[in-house]
């Protein structure tokens, strides 16, 4: 960034240099990112995506329609708030499902370049959305739309979507650095990954994080002018603080920040400008909030109810926020959120530790002088006050409408969530002004170089890792078999089939993707040859076929496939051809399990599944590999 110390009081960066600045970083950082982030991997992105073209098609809220067909999400005769969604957009985003975790094939981004626009219309559940003020979506409407009118595919327009998203929220940075020199502090949390991740989506997260730094810089701006600040300021700040509110509910308590900007003035329209901001947020979530049908967390009680419990029992609020705030798990879960994990992929161990670091290092140098802080007490209490009440409320607002009741812990707080109030914290903190030192100006910008370097090379590394790069398969030596502790399926010849239980590990929610599987061959002192069929069901209802070679496999050894990466409940293998009649080596139920056959009725094939995290799971019982 260029050496400017000129009196920040007066202004920010030039217009035309802020805006050149942010365009270039944010297509270094944002673009390269966007062109290697799957389609649909940023959370809740087809949710956005729908919510978009709903309004592209003059859809301003959300509808509820009765239950048709089996795929409706059903809940007293209703389904979830949505609305008609053209069939191209939703194949796209099926074909793209970010919980299958499975590397990205050049079959998918294929099959997904081709993908029309249907023409028709089907209703689809959104409610998510229905919360959010619909004018945050206009970026991502005009590209769908403008995508629809020039012919493009659903996904030529879904990248135009990122694209105009990324825009948007460079037009907003510019005026923000315009109106006030960028803060080292907000730019240093605007580098870590999970901010260039959000930049590279075609959700709304990039423009609310412009939002609230076009809030802070308004804010400054006039914190510095006090008297002398135009009404034009607090109006844009209202606007700003308007758009926030009602797309992030927990930093509705931004008007906080309006009303400590009002004070100093004694004059009319400050005071007009934050009034309008509050009750224009109030009356949109009294108008959007019963209009939306939610039933993804199925609960006893309503929103409205849940609200009430705690209010006749603030005690037990009391105890549920302390209960989650002080659980270790909770709080490491927030930090590597807050830092990055792209959708479901978190970042390694030495990254965390790095990016850390690196982070105070590039704050250390604008911290403000104990002489600085006390100059603008009242700004500084209402930045960090500010900062509290949105933290606050992001947590009430998961316990109230995201938490199952009765409630331990509050559910659903995301680390991004945070980076709002943290920015209001750590400015609370930190000097406002260009630095008068030339070298310590320099040091800070040098740091914050760094920081989007590392924060980079980290961000493009484990997301090539996570959704491209497939890790070999390797293949095991043979095994001994343990006398007496196995027996061998029935004979397996051409056209017969057998079904191969995986190991519990497997199934279980948390586990990692599979795409390896390997089973016990009993070959009978014989090599075999021929050709065998796996035909994998997943989760998600889909069919997965993988052909396997029994060429010169020997007795008592395990026969691998690679499979696509997945969760999978059944598995059936099935023998194409063969010379050799060969056996599947089952495990039997111990003598415990024998006196419970609820517990372990039949003998379980032994299977071994290699997933994507490096781990190996073994059927128990089952010998292991050499």
């Amino acid at each position: 960034m260029p050496d400017n110390t000129s009196p920040v009081s007066q202004q920010g960066l030039p217009l035309g240099m802020a805006f050149r600045w942010v365009l270039a970083i944010t297509l270094l950082l944002g673009g390269v990112l966007s062109a290697i982030i799957p389609p649909g991997k940023s959370p809740d992105e087809a949710d956005h995506m729908v919510r978009a073209y709903l309004l592209s098609q003059g859809h301003v809220f959300l509808k509820t329609e009765r239950c048709q067909g089996e795929n409706a999400l059903c809940h007293n005769g209703s389904t979830m708030s949505g609305g008609p969604v053209d069939q191209g957009l939703l194949e796209y985003f099926r074909l793209h499902d970010p919980y299958r975790r499975h590397k990205e094939s050049m079959l998918d981004l294929q099959a997904g370049r081709v993908i029309p626009w249907r023409g028709q219309e089907v209703f689809f559940h959104a409610p998510g959305t229905g919360y959010y003020f619909p004018l945050v979506y206009l970026p991502q409407a005009t590209a769908l739309a403008l995508g629809r009118t020039l012919g493009l595919s659903v996904q030529n327009s879904y990248y135009l979507a990122r694209a105009f998203a990324m825009t948007s929220g460079v037009l907003v940075l510019t005026l923000a650095f315009y109106i006030f020199w960028p803060q080292p502090a907000v730019l240093a949390l605007l580098l870590v990954p999970m901010s260039l991740f959000q930049t590279a989506s075609a959700s709304i997260d990039f423009l609310c994080n412009a939002l609230a730094v076009l809030v802070i810089a308004c804010f400054l701006r006039i914190a510095t002018l006090r008297k002398e600040a135009p009404n034009s300021l607090f109006w844009m700040m209202a606007l700003a603080v308007f758009l926030l509110g009602t797309a992030r509910a927990h930093l509705a308590s931004m008007v906080l920040l309006m009303a400590a900007a009002a004070w100093p003035t004694r004059r009319i329209q400050p005071w007009a400008a934050a009034v309008t901001a509050t009750v224009a947020i109030l009356a949109w979530m009294a108008l959007a909030i019963p209009a939306t049908i939610d039933f993804r967390i199925p609960r006893e009680m309503g929103t409205g109810q849940v609200v009430a419990y705690y209010l006749g029992a603030p005690l037990q609020l009391v105890r549920v926020l302390v209960h989650t705030v002080t659980n270790s798990a909770m709080l490491n879960s927030y930090a590597e959120s807050f830092l990055g994990v792209f959708f479901d992929q978190p970042l390694t161990h030495r990254a965390y530790t790095w990016l850390t670091s690196l982070l105070v290092l590039a704050i250390l140098p604008c911290l403000a002088s104990p002489q600085h802080m006390l100059q603008a007490a009242l700004a500084r209490s209402a930045l960090v006050l500010t900062g509290m009440a949105g933290t606050l409320l992001a947590f009430l607002a998961m316990l109230f409408t995201w938490t199952p009741h009765p409630a331990t812990l509050v559910q659903g707080v995301q680390g991004r969530y945070l980076l709002v109030p943290a920015m209001l914290l750590l400015l609370a903190l930190c000097s406002w002004e260009p630095a008068a030192q030339p070298w310590r100006q320099r040091l800070r910008w040098a740091l914050l170089y760094v920081l989007g370097a590392v924060s980079m090379v980290v961000s493009v590394h484990r997301l090539l890792y996570a959704y491209y790069v497939q890790p070999a398969v390797a293949l095991p030596s043979a095994v001994q078999a343990e006398p007496g502790a196995l027996e061998p399926s029935p004979p397996l010849g051409p056209g017969s089939t057998i079904m191969l239980q995986l190991p519990p590990a497997t199934s279980e929610p948390t586990a990692p993707a599979t795409y390896g599987i390997g089973f016990l061959v009993g070959a009978y002192g014989r090599t075999l040859q021929g050709t065998a069929l796996l035909t994998l069901n997943d989760r998600t209802g889909q069919h997965h076929g993988v052909e396997v070679s029994l060429d010169d496999v020997t007795d008592n050894t395990y026969v691998f496939a690679k499979v696509p990466p997945g969760h999978y409940s059944q598995v059936e293998l099935r023998i194409i051809q063969g010379q050799a009649a060969f056996s599947v080596w089952t495990i039997r139920p111990t003598a415990e399990a024998a006196a419970h056959p609820e517990q372990a009725p039949l003998p379980k094939t032994c299977t071994v599944t290699i997933h994507e995290d490096g781990s190996m799971q073994l059927m128990p019982g089952c010998p292991g590999l050499k």
